[in-house]
């Protein structure tokens, strides 16, 4: 099967089906364009509703990366390879710092997404977010990655609010033999990865990795590159095992070093109150363990359990920030089972409990510096089938109770007829909320300190009386068109209502004693925001032949929000200035002879005025080539449309044309 036929039915079922984590497959190898559009229909594969669905099953606006997207793309991050995904605002602000959301309110922290590797949440409680510079895994490793666009929380619970980004690695034994890489360039001083995988007996499969890069800091407008760096040490393992027919385990474990260097603005002892430019050294050391378990029974229900650890430390080396620890211990228990009178039904619950300890800086601290966070949930979700399974309806809920405010409750509805093979329409409504954390709660920070004639004049965060979980209710609508065999076309409309948004109150300035002498005025994050915020997402696919084929993406998003309070973080910038409210992006994958495969794409971003970003025109081209079998060459030109442009106004760095080259070999 050539990789343009396997992308052809991925690409199809990026539009119906979300993976689990827990339930993931391969599809079998069959040579798809000999099949009918029928026989596609019946393809197996996993859903947004934690169970095993056929494609065309799920009323959802969903867009899965394979793969083979993956090794074409020749990305070195992950935050790069969602760029091609309808719907995501990906900017880089500087070296090791992105800014990425789902349909509205991009910022570093990503407060309303939850992401996932293999079933382990990445989402920290300390300050509502993800930090992007800590997730890595071996590329080349994952099969997929899977986005849902719009409020997932039924299943996945809080802080699902605009989507899930779903990112499940192969099974152990789908990377049997050695794999190893090497690549460097202008913008990579030098990634290697090395993997082994083997067998134990009949029944078990094993891997080991390690990978490591080392890149250099990005260039300001004038072309000039400050001292900075991203450095990262990963290693790790994976364990799967068949003991009986009906059961399957599965173990992974990965420890890792990140260090990003960079400039920035500190308060030092040797010029409190004032902040200086310092060599800033961020680093952060973390480590996970992960176990599960899966058995079918003898009438097709499933059981599946899963529990992960996970510790990590992120401070800065030079003991100037603050430093945070962090330990999570999260417990996952799923029963899948199909009822008479066409009824499907998942449930189950959780608990997690975060256990983190943040130590002071100067100019920014926790009160209580350490604190212990639990949350329990149950969730069940019922599809209901009619007409011979052309008309869906699926209601669910999921309850949840955090220590932070308490119970919540976060249902949806959702409704797809299959009017013919070639045509479906779908609908959602939806209710999810980004719960309190930390920083909300419970932080102190000094800001924009100031001598006024002697007076020292500064702003003080301080933490609110109380904070409620900003809220979402989520409508959505959806139709996919297969008008011939080699074409399919995605539409997604959505409308977010959000109430209780962050925003920022000043309070009246005053004279105090500490913690610094002089006029303090007093900064409250309070929920006074509301708005709306309303787009489309248009996707398209065409296999032109076996060996070429082409692909687009177009994304519209308006945001209406309030004038109440200073919108956005703590920050006070306002939201609708922080998004690019247009984004296209174009791809082509070729098969060239003697084993050489073009690839590229070209996106357009548009503009981002809170952040005094212009829209830009950028693209890459890949080219590659088996010199031998399992040993490829490959060569990246990043940037090739636009070189020199920002993509955020953090540290004003800019991203340069930049080539890159690799070998990759597999024994």
């Amino acid at each position: 099967m050539t990789i343009a036929m396997r992308c052809t039915t991925v690409i199809f079922a990026a539009g119906v089906g979300l993976a689990s984590p827990v339930l993931a497959r391969q599809l079998p190898p069959v040579d798809l364009l000999e099949m009918s559009l029928e026989e596609l229909l019946t393809l197996e594969i996993t859903s947004a509703g934690k169970k095993s669905q056929l494609i065309g099953e799920t009323a959802a606006a969903i867009y899965v990366i394979t793969s083979d997207d993956i090794r074409r793309s020749q990305a070195t991050t992950l935050m790069d390879l969602l760029r091609q995904v309808p719907g995501i605002h990906v900017a880089r602000e500087a070296t090791g710092k992105w800014s990425i959301s789902i349909r509205g309110f991009t910022n570093e922290n990503a407060n309303k997404l939850l992401v996932l590797i293999d079933g382990r949440t990445l989402y920290t409680p300390v300050y509502s977010g993800v930090e992007w510079k800590a997730q890595d895994t071996l590329l080349e490793d994952i099969d997929r990655i899977e986005v849902v666009r719009g409020p997932g929380a039924s299943l996945w619970g809080a802080n699902a609010v605009n989507g899930v980004i779903n990112i499940i690695t192969k099974s152990a034994g789908d990377t049997q033999g050695t794999s190893l890489s090497l690549q460097a360039g202008t913008l990579d001083n030098g990634t290697m990865t090395a993997r082994y995988g083997g067998a134990l007996g009949g029944t078990a499969h094993y891997r080991v990795f390690g990978k490591y890069f080392n890149r250099p800091s990005l260039p300001n407008a004038d072309g000039v590159t400050a001292w900075g760096g991203w450095n990262s040490l990963r290693q790790g393992g994976r364990l799967d095992w068949a003991p009986t027919g009906r059961d399957r385990v599965t173990a992974s474990s990965e420890w890792f070093l990140n260090e990003v260097f960079e400039l920035d603005d500190e308060m030092t002892p040797e010029t409190f109150p004032f902040q200086t430019i310092v060599e800033e050294r961020d680093r952060t050391r973390a480590g996970f363990l992960l176990g599960r378990w899966t058995r079918t029974r003898a009438n097709g229900s499933e059981v599946d359990v899963q529990i992960f650890h996970d510790r990590s430390r992120a401070y800065d080396a030079s003991g100037r920030d603050r430093a945070e620890t962090v330990a999570t211990t999260d417990a996952e228990f799923k029963y899948h089972v199909n009822l008479e009178r066409a009824h499907d039904v998942v449930w189950g619950g959780g608990f997690r409990q975060v256990h983190d300890r943040v130590d002071p800086a100067l100019d920014s601290w926790f009160q209580p510096a350490q604190f212990m966070a639990r949350t329990y949930n149950a969730f069940l979700q019922d599809e209901m089938t009619w007409r011979q399974d052309s008309l869906r309806f699926t209601a669910g809920t999921k309850v949840e109770w955090n220590a932070f405010s308490g119970v919540e409750v976060q249902p949806t509805a959702r409704l797809l007829w299959a009017a013919t093979p070639r045509h479906s329409v779908w609908t959602a409504a939806s209710r999810a909320v980004r719960v309190p954390s930390r920083f909300e709660r419970d932080q102190y920070s000094i800001e924009d300190v100031e001598d006024e004639d002697g007076t020292i004049v500064y702003d003080l965060f301080v933490p609110p009386p109380s904070f409620r979980p900003e809220a979402v209710v989520g409508y959505e609508a959806g139709y996919r068109l297969l008008p011939v065999r080699s074409i399919s076309v995605d539409v997604s409309t959505f409308l977010n209502d959000y109430t209780d948004l962050e925003t920022v109150e000043r309070g009246s300035q005053q004279t105090v004693t500490a913690p610094i002498p002089g006029l303090m005025t007093p900064l409250t994050l309070t929920n006074a925001g509301f708005g709306k915020v309303y787009g489309a997402e248009v996707v398209a696919f065409w296999t032109i032949t076996n060996a070429l084929q082409l692909s687009g993406s177009y994304s519209r998003l308006h945001m209406r929000m309030d004038d109440t309070g200073l919108l956005n973080n703590e920050n006070g910038d306002r939201w609708e200035l922080t998004y690019a409210s247009n984004i296209f992006f174009v791809r082509a994958y070729s098969e060239l002879p003697y084993e050489v495969e073009l690839n590229g794409e070209v996106r357009f971003v548009g503009e981002v005025p809170g952040q005094e970003v212009d829209g830009y025109l950028d693209g890459n081209v890949h080219v590659s080539r088996e010199i031998r079998r399992g040993l490829r060459l490959n060569v990246t030109i990043e940037n090739a449309l636009h070189g020199d442009h920002g993509e955020w106004d953090e540290g004003d760095q800019v991203l340069p044309r930049a080539i890159r080259a690799g070998l990759s070999w597999q024994f």
